[in-house]
């Protein structure tokens, strides 16, 4: 596949190392030998998680050290992921950039899937990226299939694009990090385009040993992504294919409609534009 653009993926990791382990194995073998740079941000403080760092360090391309910026665990999360996605955007010029939480591992495909989905829609207006999660039960004859949804972006394994990224105000979102998660302020506008979404997940979360979510392994969340999880089980995919298929995913995960877009996509570009000539006006006091 002749692939458009560049990308790059990142991963923010503070005090799971076993995790971080898992979640670095599977990203460099779906990685394989395509020249797309891993960025890792490391907040520091456990032993552990530098020396599992140190063991993947020659498939890192960048690696920042940094102190907790934040006075929140949460706080910290969305101030590293954003941090991850400046350095993709702003520093390597990428055109897309897949983020990944350190308790998460994804598919030998998922990489394969964002690409061609980028390739597929990238001069679309309305493309914001690429959620890999699923909650449908595992399939084989679905093992091509995605739907495009009206949704926020997975924190847990998703791709955004360039253009999705210069919508928002950074400066904004560094300000709310103590109140929200960074989905969750993005969502907004991510819900007036589509997120290309796979039948079957292309990642397994194990964030049973995160800040903000269920410690029970056996809850419902984990169950139903590891039951409709890709591991390899079958060969992989040669195309992708465009399937009008329910999602189980949350109540407002809908299907993406240009006529049902408009007001919402409206409303976000009058704030967008309202956000710009202030940023004008500010620049030239």
């Amino acid at each position: 596949m002749t692939t458009v653009g560049k990308g790059s993926i990142f991963v923010a990791t503070y005090s799971r190392s076993e995790d971080l382990d898992r979640s670095l194995n599977s990203i460099v073998a779906a990685r394989g030998t395509r020249n797309i740079p891993l960025i890792v941000i490391h907040q520091q403080g456990f032993t552990e998680v530098t020396e599992v760092i140190s063991k993947w360090r020659e498939h890192i391309q960048i690696l920042i050290e940094t102190e907790a910026q934040g006075v929140t665990p949460l706080q910290n999360i969305n101030l590293n992921s954003l941090l991850g996605r400046e350095i993709a955007f702003s520093w390597l010029n990428s055109d897309w950039c897949i983020g990944v939480e350190d308790d998460v591992q994804i598919s030998l495909d998922s990489i394969d899937f964002v690409e061609c989905m980028y390739n597929k829609y990238h001069k679309n207006y309305f493309f914001r990226g690429v959620n890999l999660g699923s909650k449908n039960a595992y399939k084989a004859e679905q093992l091509g299939a995605y739907t495009k949804l009206s949704f926020g972006i997975h924190g847990q394994a998703s791709m955004i694009t360039k253009q999705t990224w210069k919508h928002f105000n950074v400066a904004k979102l560094r300000s709310k990090s103590d109140v929200m998660g960074l989905d969750a302020m993005m969502e907004l506008f991510s819900k007036t385009g589509f997120m290309c979404t796979p039948y079957n997940s292309r990642y397994l979360d194990n964030g049973w040993n995160g800040t903000h979510s269920s410690k029970d392994p056996n809850d419902r969340h984990y169950q139903l992504i590891r039951d409709s999880f890709y591991k390899g089980q079958d060969p992989r995919p040669l195309t992708y294919s465009l399937q009008k298929f329910e999602t189980n995913w949350r109540q407002d995960s809908r299907k993406f409609s240009y006529f049902k877009i408009v007001p919402i996509f409206v409303t976000s570009k009058i704030g967008h534009y309202r956000f710009l000539v202030r940023k004008y006006i500010d620049s030239h006091h």
